[in-house]
């Protein structure tokens, strides 16, 4: 009845397979994972450009498209701009650009740009009201997205 009570062994759990599981399921998320990109639903040709410059960073980066709508039939010819996924007017712009560089860090807030991706037909007189936009709210480092124009020789 009053047994002495004798050091009970401790099961120990093996982590031979850890490593293994770990390198396992970081491939897996590495192979599924898909970085969003946008769905563009305006038409845009880019213009040529000799000379260009890559950007390295597009997380640092607001971008506006601007063109005619792929679906003409429903929304018209004329000329639309559209962040993200969907439209906007000239007058959100600024907001748009502002709440973008206002999610990054401070530190990172000195290197944001904005990249206008705009079709090679399209009227400057929209350019430039874009342009007027973005320096209201103090957006000054503004980029032209454009193709590779190879001189012929």
């Amino acid at each position: 009845m009053f047994r002495k009570k004798l050091p009970r062994e401790k099961l120990t759990i093996s982590t031979a397979a850890l490593p293994d599981i770990v390198f396992m399921l970081l491939f897996f998320f590495m192979v599924t994972t898909v970085m969003r990109e946008d769905t563009l639903k305006v038409q845009v040709a880019l213009p040529a450009a000799p000379v260009l410059e890559t950007l390295n960073n597009q997380a640092l980066t607001a971008t506006i498209f601007v063109g005619q709508p792929i679906r003409t039939e429903v929304l018209g010819a004329q000329e639309r701009l559209q962040v993200d996924d969907h439209f906007i007017k000239i007058g959100q712009v600024g907001a748009y650009v502002l709440a973008k560089r206002e999610a990054l860090s401070p530190q990172m807030r000195s290197k944001f740009k904005t990249v206008i991706k705009a079709d090679k037909g399209t009227k400057m007189k929209l350019i430039t009201a874009i342009k007027e936009a973005l320096k209201t709210v103090n957006v000054l480092n503004i980029h032209y997205a454009c193709t590779q124009d190879i001189p012929k020789v």
